[in-house]
């Protein structure tokens, strides 16, 4: 193990890294890849077009016999992670799910 008193002495750096703000950071990471590819309009939020293509295309990347996207379950989804109902998934909301299914709070 280093011993990293240097750094918390000097304050190198602005915080520490531990496995939950690691999880973060690549959480963070992977939604700012999921809006590169399903924002198409730019408007920094996910509406329910774009939404069923991520989860068509997750469910497509699942192994079988999860491999199978359930339309008759998109609205509850979608309700689920829009939080504040303004009928577009935000990234805030989108980490709020993420951290979810990965139990991660």
């Amino acid at each position: 193990m280093v011993d990293d008193s240097i750094f918390q002495e000097n304050r190198t750096f602005s915080y520490r890294l531990n496995a939950s703000n690691a999880m973060d950071k690549a959480l963070l990471a992977t939604i700012e890849k999921l809006w590169e590819t399903y924002d198409k309009d730019g408007s920094n939020a996910l509406d329910r077009d774009e939404t069923r293509q991520l989860l068509r295309d997750a469910s497509a990347k699942c192994p079988p016999p999860h491999d199978i996207y359930d339309e008759s379950k998109f609205e509850q989804t979608f309700l689920a992670i829009d939080k504040n109902r303004n009928g577009k998934i935000e990234k805030s909301e989108m980490l709020i799910m993420l951290k979810a299914v990965t139990n991660k709070k």
